[in-house]
């Protein structure tokens, strides 16, 4: 599973966050201890714990700001802008205060909206790493060209003094296309997993015979719908469906033009209803019809389509020809107080009033 944009986003601020408390703790200790102390410029050190200091409370700031959005609307994907963009800059102004003449640290800062693609589905992800890149190689040629100092934190005496403007050029014809490709590879891969998770999703809400929605999902489909109409005061309406005498096939031709007929019963079924409409299998050769915004009349209206429909066309079998009737109930809903269960009994009651009226009928409930 991957996370919902908003809650991703509150990770990385948290781990940002604990990240520049430790940056914070690290420059704290190195000006308590005379040991570490000495090797460093105390200044440029005071600066680079305001600067983590401030970074902790501009990532406070955004954890409240994405709160908010959230609260306002969960799926939005100003979240995983925001920290996508933001989330490598404390570790370009780290670079900066250490040294940024390393291709290593030039590589680092510019894959960090590699995790954009793997926290976010958001295809905005690119403009970040685009972004970042340039500020890396303006802040590395600004101290090639002695405009900023080479790691202040360290005074005169850096670790590495290899840095000369070929730096800027290293960084553009082979760090980049290095950061771009192991970016392609971070997007497919993570692309390739998530359409396999959204297939299994998929698989795990169909009926393997009919390929229409299982009961398991039909189940929350149903509740989802119920409290929808509740909230918005639309109608809802459900049509139990039974095929007739379908006992009957199995006994004489076989499961397999059992099956055959259930398949073109979903396929009838299906190509009757609007695309807003939900179509299930309840179990064996029952379906079930989900109808939202739909009242009464109009759902019964759509009934009989559905039974016109379903035995237009026989079911060619191995052995013969079938004709499919159904028994079809009919419930609807306005606004009601009714959970999901109380709507199937009642169109369920209205497809055993048909059963009992002789077969090949809809009956609306009462």
């Amino acid at each position: 599973m991957f996370w919902p944009p908003a809650e991703g986003a509150l990770l990385a601020c948290f781990m940002t966050i604990l990240m520049n408390l430790l940056f914070l703790a690290t420059g704290l200790i190195a000006e308590v201890l005379p040991q570490l102390a000495m090797h460093v410029q105390q200044p440029v050190l005071r600066q680079f714990n305001i600067f983590s200091l401030a970074m902790i409370a501009l990532w406070s700031s955004v954890f409240i700001l994405i709160l908010l959005i959230r609260r306002n609307n969960p799926q939005s994907h100003i979240p995983g802008l925001i920290v996508t963009y933001l989330f490598g800059h404390p570790m370009v102004v780290m670079a900066y205060f250490n040294g940024v003449h390393s291709m290593v640290t030039g590589l680092l800062l510019a894959v960090t909206p590699a995790f954009g693609f793997v926290m976010f589905r958001n295809r905005h992800v690119m403009n970040a790493l685009l972004l970042i890149w340039l500020e890396v190689i303006l802040l590395g040629l600004a101290v090639s060209l002695g405009w900023l100092t080479d790691a202040p934190l360290y005074g005169d005496q850096p670790p590495n003094r290899f840095l000369v403007p070929i730096w800027f050029f290293i960084q553009v014809l082979i760090g980049f296309p290095v950061a771009l490709a192991l970016l392609m590879i971070t997007r497919y891969i993570v692309s390739t997993l998530r359409t396999r998770e959204a297939q299994v999703r998929e698989l795990s809400r169909r009926d393997a015979l009919t390929g229409v929605w299982n009961r398991g999902y039909l189940n929350e489909l149903i509740a989802r719908e119920v409290a929808l109409s509740e909230r918005s005061g639309q109608p809802l309406a459900m049509v139990v469906v039974d095929l007739d005498l379908f006992k009957r096939i199995n006994d004489e031709y076989g499961h397999a033009a059992g099956d055959q007929a259930l398949i073109h019963a979903a396929r009838s079924l299906g190509a009757s209803i609007r695309e807003v409409d939900h179509l299930g299998r309840y179990g064996g050769e029952e379906f079930v019809l989900l109808l939202p915004n739909c009242d009464e009349e109009n759902a019964r209206i759509t009934a009989e389509r559905c039974r016109t429909a379903l035995s237009a066309e026989p079911v060619k079998t191995n052995q013969t020809e079938l004709t499919l009737n159904g028994s079809f109930g009919v419930a609807a809903v306005r606004g009601d107080k009714i959970n999901s269960d109380e709507l199937f009994r009642r169109a369920d009651q209205a497809l055993y009033q048909a059963k009992e009226a002789g077969r090949n009928r809809v009956v609306v409930a009462n």
